[in-house]
């Protein structure tokens, strides 16, 4: 204990002797100046875990350095989940796609079926001179292919693409194409070409020149509208959907100059369009075949059943073909039955690729399960450990925050406690109830008391919720209080619907009470004439308003909720100045219009003898307003 002592007393002469040292110690810790010996070097820089600097640094890498690895395995597995769903917003765009692009496709066929039907119209009317598609049955071998053909009667082609054009949902914007602007504009130009048909204003070659490129504008939407996809192995069904779609299409035009061909001899022009439409037909078909192979062994099958492409063979080759109308109408109808089993391909097709879609988006869809699942686990992990690690490192500078911020609370607190406190008391009381001096009542002997009620106020709150009452006296008193604070005057309470002000107390102001007094009512009158009741629009709102002058006594009523009060004759007298006063008026007692007579600057006139319960007889006059300065 001793060399404990000497120590000790070592010590303090040394920091006595060294005042470099005193400062020093006393601007730094004890806590850094005794980690400085041990502090951690990072390379380029050292931590001193005294400091406070220090502390955050190291609590800066404790939380980083474990975080690196998590924020690794979150980014492969938010790539990985973002891809995932990248890859199944593009398949249902596919999808949403292809089922815009099957519904259009039917309006394409109905096209496609109602040129067939009008170029069967001018085979039979104009060429074979028959009256109808029933005179044909005679020539046809099966009562089915008579069905067949009945089908393909222009009036019931023409309905046919009536009612699908009418249940189109969405019309594609095609630029370039003044009558495919909208749907009704191509309804209106195809009603009109029909009739024009129907009229005989038309001719085959003009017809189908309609037809080509209507059906043609109507594919190309069919076959852009489906943007190819590389997510799956499916790309391939739809390169083979497009392509079958323009095999049906040139297999459409084909089969028409086939007919014309079996009819007369074609001339060079139409039999190179003829030629180049089948090799494009056999082109996208064999393009077809080799994307969808499966579909290879249905078109072997269509052959062995149906002679169109045999026939299409012979007329390429310019074979002879007896030009019979027996030849030709079977001719046709191989034709209609060809396109038909093209078109359940590209149906069967369609119905392919929705279900590869579907199983794509089950797929990612399973496969976004684990990476979503070490999201949501990893992004709970990262304030987890930044928490669990601030909570270890914060333990030295922990009980200062504390104490910090009890102590903006016991402010924040403070303030708020001494501004309702300001409301209740004046502040020279409060400042002595601070001293924990008890205030005494004192007596003012200059002061005037005013009084201001509403008329009708009875009326008003009968027509009038509780809550809308509240919010209109709130409105008209915190309009009050707001001009109360340009003048030398003091609000003393609100009881109900009256409001009492009083000047000259609690600090007394020599002879300006009265007139503080008077500039005041005058400026609360003026604002009532502006003020309105936000639940009675337009209703004009009336005060009375009295003052009277004299001695009153002060002092703090309560214990628990302390209030300053005023109390004596001049108080009653002013209440009374109120109660008999008129209507947007402002009565003052003799007193008080002394004072103000005095004082100048104000007019008023007498209003006469007025009986005050308990006072007697008084004489009264009207607060008119301030006179104009005059000019010198």
């Amino acid at each position: 204990m001793l060399a404990y002592d000497k120590r000790k007393q070592k010590g303090n002469s040394k920091k006595r002797n060294n005042p470099s040292t005193a400062s020093s110690s006393s601007g730094t810790s004890e806590s850094a100046n005794l980690m400085s010996t041990h502090a951690m070097k990072m390379g380029f820089y050292t931590i001193n875990l005294g400091t406070e600097s220090g502390q955050r640094l190291h609590t800066c890498h404790l939380v980083i350095l474990p975080l690196i690895p998590v924020f690794i395995l979150l980014t492969q597995n938010v790539t990985a989940y973002s891809a995932n769903q990248n890859s199944i917003s593009d398949l249902k765009d596919v999808k949403n796609q292809v089922r815009n692009a099957l519904d259009f496709a039917v309006l394409t066929r109905r096209l496609q079926e109602e040129r067939a039907s009008v170029a069967l119209n001018f085979f039979i009317n104009r060429r074979e001179g028959l009256e109808n598609v029933e005179d044909l049955d005679k020539y046809v071998d099966q009562d089915l292919d008579s069905e067949f053909l009945t089908y393909f009667k222009m009036a019931n082609t023409f309905n046919n693409t009536d009612e699908v054009l009418q249940n189109v949902k969405y019309w594609p914007k095609i630029s370039g194409v003044s009558y495919f602007k909208t749907k009704l504009k191509f309804q209106i130009q195809h009603f009109l070409f029909r009739t024009k048909i129907q009229e005989g204003e038309k001719s085959l070659d003009e017809v189908l020149d309609w037809y080509n490129e209507v059906n043609s504008q109507t594919l190309n939407y069919v076959t852009y509208s489906i943007h190819d996809s590389d997510i799956s192995d499916f790309y391939r069904y739809i390169i083979g959907y497009k392509n079958l779609l323009r095999a049906v299409e040139f297999a459409g035009k084909a089969g028409i100059q086939g007919l014309e061909y079996l009819a007369k001899e074609l001339t060079p022009e139409k039999y190179e369009k003829f030629t180049q439409n089948d090799v494009l037909r056999r082109e996208y078909l064999n393009q077809t075949f080799n994307f969808v192979p499966s579909l290879a062994q249905q078109y072997a099958d269509l052959l062995e059943k149906n002679n169109f492409d045999a026939t299409q063979a012979k007329i390429v080759a310019y074979e002879k073909i007896d030009r019979t109308l027996r030849n030709s109408v079977a001719y046709f109808v191989e034709l209609l039955k060809y396109s038909k089993a093209l078109k359940v391909m590209i149906t069967g097709i369609g119905e392919q690729i929705t279900e590869f879609v579907d199983k794509d988006i089950d797929r990612l869809t399973q496969a976004n399960i684990m990476p979503l699942f070490f999201i949501i686990l990893l992004i709970a992990f990262i304030p987890v450990c930044v928490i669990f690690t601030l909570n270890i490192t914060s333990s030295m500078m922990r009980y200062s925050r504390l104490y910090n911020e009890k102590v903006s609370v016991y402010q924040n607190e403070r303030k708020k406690t001494e501004k309702l406190l300001g409301s209740l008391l004046p502040r020279p009381i409060i400042k002595q109830m601070k001293k924990g001096q008890i205030p005494k009542p004192e007596v003012f002997e200059n002061t005037t008391v005013f009084f201001t009620d509403i008329v009708a106020f009875t009326n008003i709150a009968s027509d009038s919720t509780a809550n809308q009452i509240i919010d209109f006296l709130n409105d008209l008193f915190n309009l009050f209080d707001d001009r109360l604070e340009n003048y030398d005057v003091y609000k003393v309470e609100t009881i109900g619907d009256a409001y009492m002000v009083a000047s000259g107390v609690p600090v007394s102001n020599g002879s300006h009470h009265a007139v503080e007094i008077a500039k005041m009512s005058l400026d609360l009158l003026a604002k009532v004439l502006t003020f309105e009741i936000q639940h009675k629009p337009g209703y004009r709102l009336r005060l009375r308003m009295g003052m009277h002058s004299g001695s009153v006594v002060g002092g703090v009523v309560g214990t628990k909720i302390p209030h300053y009060s005023i109390f004596g004759d001049t108080v009653e007298i002013a209440a009374l100045m109120e109660s008999t006063g008129q209507p947007m008026k402002i009565q003052m007692s003799e007193s008080t219009t002394a004072i103000l007579d005095q004082t100048g600057g104000f007019e008023f006139t007498p209003r006469g003898i007025v009986h005050l319960p308990g006072f007697g007889e008084l004489s009264t006059y009207w607060l008119v307003g301030r006179k104009d300065k005059e000019s010198p």
